[in-house]
This record gives structure tokens, sequence and C-alpha cells, in this order.
């Protein structure tokens, strides 16, 4: 690997922790918001929903601006939204603020991710790609942690909720700079200087568009990449919202001790997702997510099987239980990087920004499905309806070309 590569790597995962201290430092300070400004649940539930929103859009809006004036700018510009506006919930005086500004923090964190894809797609070998994702993907639970630290931090020192989003700004300070100085991506640069002299919207030649994800060329691997993508965050979404929610009410484990589960299955995905890396560069993109996915559907059935017969598994099991689930979230790795390499190098930012978005406006809706579920029958049941969903990408997965794995990685040397 280059050292640009290297750096665009840093860059990127240093930017995907700071963009998961900033998805959990407004779960953390929930109370004290929803205190200040006098709002209920449902209101503060609004505010999420106006960041999820502002994510989907993120993901459709900036990876099509990143294809025009390049990566590095798309990545500085995502950077400078979400900081600059997490900052500014700290300055909020109202709820319309609040909301507004998590909505525009939601644009910059939802176009950091298919971007950071692509940048690092277009840099890092076939070999190694899979790997280099699993080490930026590993950013998120880093951030989980990091955000806990931050606000344990905040809070002894006897600063009000307000400073926790004052920090946020540091990212943009940081990364900014670093990013406009990196070399653009070639890939990219190769791309524009052919649109200049020979523009083509047909996607096999020169810089592509939206419109060339639905043309003959590129149709099939853009409705592989947003199907695999709705089943991965399908599932993903369920494991983080509604896991403590199945220990404490299927299984009576107590408040504490669920915390203490959940912070170990953040802990295991750091080693998921580099370690997702690591096996799918050996034996290729679709075996290993279709052997994560039956894993997630086995350990999950198991857990709703128990919850059906009545029997309460010794807590060993439970944390046991977690630590799988945990090595499970590498299942995220694979996605990106799948459909970091189905696209042409030419559509793939707009590719992989497509898929995301339009998968998250689709999840969007499942937490309060499988909510209404777990309700009627149980949140385990709710688990595995969200594994079985997960499961059905493996089907589309194989209707494609594997894309990885030591064998493609040798060909493309050859």
């Amino acid at each position: 690997m280059t050292r640009d590569a290297w750096i665009v790597l840093t860059a990127v995962t240093v930017a995907w922790i700071f963009d998961a201290v900033d998805s959990t430092i407004y779960s953390l300070t929930i109370p004290s918001i929803k205190d200040e400004f006098h709002l209920t649940m449902t209101a503060m539930g609004w505010i999420g929903t106006a960041f999820m929103a502002g994510s989907a859009i993120g993901a459709l809006l900036m990876p099509a601006l990143a294809e025009k004036y390049g990566r590095r700018w798309g990545m500085a510009g995502c950077i400078l939204l979400y900081s600059m506006f997490t900052c500014l919930v700290g300055f909020s005086r109202s709820v319309g603020s609040v909301g507004a500004a998590r909505l525009l923090t939601g644009v910059g964190t939802g176009g950091e991710w298919p971007i950071g894809a692509a940048y690092l797609a277009d840099l890092v070998p076939t070999r190694k790609r899979g790997f280099m994702m699993g080490i930026m993907q590993s950013g998120f639970p880093v951030g989980y942690f990091a955000a806990g630290l931050i606000f344990a931090a905040v809070t002894t020192l006897g600063f009000g909720w307000r400073t926790n989003y004052y920090v946020m700004i540091v990212p943009g300070i940081i990364l900014i700079p670093i990013l406009l100085r990196l070399r653009e991506s070639p890939t990219w640069l190769s791309t524009h200087v052919r649109a200049k002299a020979a523009p083509r919207t047909d996607g096999k030649l020169g810089r592509g568009s939206y419109r060339s994800l639905i043309g003959t060329e590129h149709i099939g691997s853009t409705i592989r990449s947003t199907l695999v993508q709705f089943c991965g965050n399908f599932y993903g979404w369920a494991i983080n919202i509604w896991l403590p929610s199945a220990m404490m009410l299927d299984f009576g484990v107590s408040k504490t001790e669920t915390a203490f589960m959940i912070m170990l299955m953040w802990g295991i995905g750091i080693f998921g997702y580099i370690g997702s890396g690591y096996v799918q560069d050996i034996v290729g993109r679709r075996f290993s997510y279709s052997a994560y996915m039956v894993v997630a559907l086995i350990v999950t059935s198991c857990l709703c099987m128990a919850q059906i017969l009545g029997i309460q598994p010794p807590i060993a099991v439970l944390y046991a239980t977690c630590v799988i689930l945990g090595l499970t979230m590498g299942e995220a790795t694979i996605r990106i990087t799948y459909s970091s390499e189905i696209f042409r190098p030419n559509v793939r930012g707009i590719g992989i920004g497509f898929s995301v978005g339009v998968a998250k406006l689709l999840v969007m809706f499942c937490p309060a499905l499988l909510g209404a579920m777990a309700e009627r029958t149980s949140v385990s049941a709710a688990l595995v309806v969200a594994s079985v969903v997960g499961v059905l990408s493996i089907p589309v997965l194989y209707s494609g070309p594997e894309t990885g794995g030591r064998r493609v990685a040798a060909q493309a040397v050859s």
C-alpha cells in the first residue's frame, strides 16, 4: 500500500470513530435535552428520526457531489457538516434548532461512509481491501467507547450537556486540513479527465450519474447492492436496538448486567469488523458473509427457543451470546467491501451512496415493525426475524460475481 493509502485509511477510520461518538453522545444526552426543553420522549424520537432522515439524504447527495468535485473534497465536506452542526446543537435554544442541527449532522455522517469506502477502495488492492475496510469499520465500536469516556469526563468535571457537543468541532479541526493535503484518488482523476474529454452518462466511460445506475450496464449491481445493504442494515440495527431489551425482558437480566453485556459485545465488535475483513480476503466476500449471517440466525434462534420453552440460560451463556453476536457485526465490513467492488470505478461512489441511502430509508421503519412484533410475541422472536432478513441477502450475493478472496486477487495480479 502507498503512503497516501495509509493516510486515507487513518483519516476515514478516525472520521468513523467521531461518527460513532456523535450518534452515541445524542443517546447519552437525551434525558438532559428532554428536561431542559420540556420535551416528551415522542419528541426526542422525532429528533432521532430527523437524524436518520438526514443520514439517508446524505448518502444519496454527498457521494454525487464527491463524484463531481473529488473524493477528498467530499470527505472534507461531510466532516465539516457533522462537526459544525453537532457543535451547534450545544448552542441551540429551541427544539427546532436541535432538530435542524441533527438533520444536517445526519447529512454529513450519511455521506461519509460511502465516500470513505469508495476513496479507500480506489487506493487499496483487492487482496488487502477487505482487511483495510475492516480497520475502517472498527472505528465505530471505538467511537462508542470514546463517547462514553467524553460523557463521563464532562459529567465528572461538572460541565453541562452542551459541552459534549462543543468538543465535536475537534474532528473538523484535525481531519479537514489533513484530507485537503492528500492526493486525490487516481481513479477519480482518471475518470474526471475522461469525462471532460468525452462526457457520457451510460457508465462505460467518464463520470457516471444516478441515471447511469439504472441503465443496463449497472442495474444488476444497483439492485444487488441495495438489497444486500437493506438486509444487512435490518439485521444490524435490530441487534443494536433490541438485544438489550431481549436480555432484560425475556431473560430477566438486570440493567447493570445488560450494560456490561452490551459493552462486551461492542468491544468484541472491534475484532469482528477487523476479523471479517481478513477472512473475506482469504475465502471471498460471498462465503464469509453467508457464514456470518447463518451464525447470527442460529444464535438468535437458540435465544428464541429458550424463551419459548421457558428455559433460563446461565448468565455465562448469555455473555457468550453477546460475544458471538459482536463477532457477527463484521458482516457490515463485508457488505461495504462488496458494494465498493461490484460497481465500476467511475460510478463507485454514487453506487455505494445510492444503495446505502435507499437501504437506510427503507430500514427507518423496521425498528417500529420489530417493536410491534416484540409486543405481540417476544423480543427474541423479533431478533430471529431480523436474522432471517439478513440471511435472505445470501442468494442475492450469489446471484452476482465473487469480488474478493485469494483466487480473485490472484486473477487480478495475473
